[in-house]
């Protein structure tokens, strides 16, 4: 079986051009037929997967959350296999599936409007802040300092807003929505444990609903988020669904395996399909004895 790699020129850079070196060597050795490929943009990635989306083999994201993304929306519907190998500033899709023994786990696959989605779906103020993040880490700033300044950010820039949801047909109106999210996966961004509960291979997704939070409170907000305690210290409605839809009056930011999309309407299908995903234990282990 063939093994593709596609490189996100721009996840880690220094990192990632010492690995690639060593994923070349650990392929020699193994007699693995494989080719690397190195990419500056999602219209690569799709370009390039989609030559290969029809033929038994592993495509593999070497890259963050937004690589994988992209590669999994150029891939759904054919063939292959997703693979994983995490060199992004956020990889919470292999932070999900490395709790699981498998080494291939035939994935849940969420749709939100026209893009596929693996690991979670967010509006409110977990997106807001992750936008600011991807701005200013884009800028040069290192990812911890970069998450601490959108926090600061997201607290002075922070509205409630109106939104209508539906969810398996009941419909759930908030005049102050702060949070919504819609997970497959447990983890997102930065490690974060989202829903400690969720399981990417059931086709019911956990959907939290969220409703005013005092702008004084996001700090605590986030910070229980990332430990998975929300459900313990914030009133969140919490429930299992596969049609879910938002409505709202005024466009929302909108955190999709951590890339960034703006809309006031969102149709989600939380079993859209599914998906082989491959976790190269073996190549993983020889990268982190080197």
């Amino acid at each position: 079986m063939r093994h593709i790699f596609i490189v996100n020129k721009h996840s880690n850079l220094n990192k990632t051009s010492k690995r690639i070196e060593e994923i070349k060597d650990i392929c020699s050795s193994l007699a693995v037929d494989y080719v690397i490929y190195f990419v500056d943009n999602q219209s690569e990635i799709a370009e390039i997967a989609g030559r290969f989306k029809y033929e038994e083999c592993t495509i593999y994201a070497v890259g963050g959350d937004g690589t994988v993304n992209h590669l999994l929306n150029a891939i759904m519907g054919g063939k292959a296999s997703l693979g994983l190998i995490p060199f992004g500033s956020g990889n919470s899709l292999y932070q999900t599936l490395k709790e699981k023994e498998e080494s291939v786990i035939d994935c849940n696959v969420m749709k939100i409007n026209d893009r596929y989605c693996l690991n979670y779906f967010s509006v409110g103020v977990e997106a807001l802040v992750t936008k600011r993040f991807e701005q200013l880490k884009n800028l040069g700033f290192p990812a911890s300092y970069a998450y601490k300044l959108a926090i600061i950010h997201t607290i002075y820039k922070y509205n409630t807003t109106s939104v209508l949801i539906k969810a398996d047909g009941r419909n759930y109106y908030s005049s102050d929505m702060s949070f919504v999210a819609v997970c497959n996966g447990k983890y997102c961004g930065l490690d974060k444990k989202i829903a400690p509960c969720a399981d990417i291979a059931s086709p019911n997704a956990i959907v939290y609903l969220g409703g005013k939070l005092s702008m004084f409170a996001i700090p605590d907000f986030l910070g229980n988020l990332a430990k998975g305690t929300l459900e313990q210290k914030y009133a969140l409605e919490k429930k299992n669904a596969k049609n879910i839809e938002i409505i709202a009056k005024n466009s929302l930011i909108a955190n999709i395996d951590g890339e960034i999309i703006e809309d006031t309407h969102f149709d989600i299908d939380a079993a859209a399909g599914k998906i082989k995903v491959v976790q190269p234990t073996q190549i993983l282990e020889l990268i982190r004895k080197k």
